[in-house]
C-alpha cells in the first residue's frame, strides 16, 4: 500500500474515528460502513492506495477533531461486499500503529499526518513465560467463547 509522503517518515492518512475501539497492527477487523462520507472514505483511499488509520473518538460528541486519540491503528481497506443501499462491510488489516499529527482536511472526512510507531517485535527473555500464559489464556477464552472454528483459529493465530 503507498502512502503519500510529505517529509521523510510523515505521510497522510484517513482517519476513522470510532468509540472504544482498540486497532492493532497484524489483526484485521470487520466494519460495516453506512455513512455516506466514509463509504466515500474507504473508496478513495482504495483508488489512492491510502492507508486507513482507526483511532478512538471521545465518548462526548464534540464535532472538533482535536478531541480525537491522537495513537491509532492503521490499516489496508478491503471491500467485503457492497449492498444495493450503498453501505458496505470490509475488513481493514492492520499495518501499523500511528502518531496522528495535524489534521490536513476534516471534510468530507477527515485526513491527517502521521508518522509510524515502531513496534517492539522481540520479547525479552523474562517474559517469554508470561507471553507463553498469556497465549494459552487466550486460547482458552477462544476455544470457550468463539463458536466458530474459523474465527477461533484467526483469533489464535493473530496472538
Amino acid at each position: 500500500m503507498s502512502r503519500k509522503e510529505v517529509k521523510p517518515n510523515i505521510f497522510e492518512v484517513f482517519v476513522f474515528p470510532l468509540k472504544d475501539i482498540v486497532f492493532y497492527p497484524k489483526t484485521s477487523i470487520p466494519l460495516n460502513i453506512f455513512e455516506a462520507k466514509y463509504i466515500r472514505m474507504v473508496k478513495d483511499a482504495m483508488k489512492e492506495g491510502a492507508p486507513i488509520a482507526l483511532c478512538q473518538s471521545p465518548r462526548r460528541k464534540t464535532g472538533e477533531t482535536r478531541f480525537m486519540k491522537t495513537i491509532a491503528g492503521m490499516g489496508e481497506p478491503q471491500i467485503l461486499q457492497e449492498n444495493e443501499d450503498g453501505s458496505m462491510v470490509i475488513i481493514l488489516k492492520g499495518i501499523a500503529k500511528v502518531a496522528l499529527l495535524e489534521v490536513v482536511s476534516e471534510r468530507p472526512f477527515i485526513r491527517c499526518r502521521a508518522f509510524e510507531i515502531p513496534e517492539q517485535a522481540e520479547v525479552s527473555p523474562e517474559n517469554i513465560f508470561r507471553l507463553h500464559r498469556f497465549r494459552i489464556y487466550f486460547k482458552n477464552w477462544a476455544d470457550a467463547h468463539l463458536e466458530d472454528a474459523f474465527e477461533r483459529s484467526q483469533f489464535v493465530k493473530s496472538l
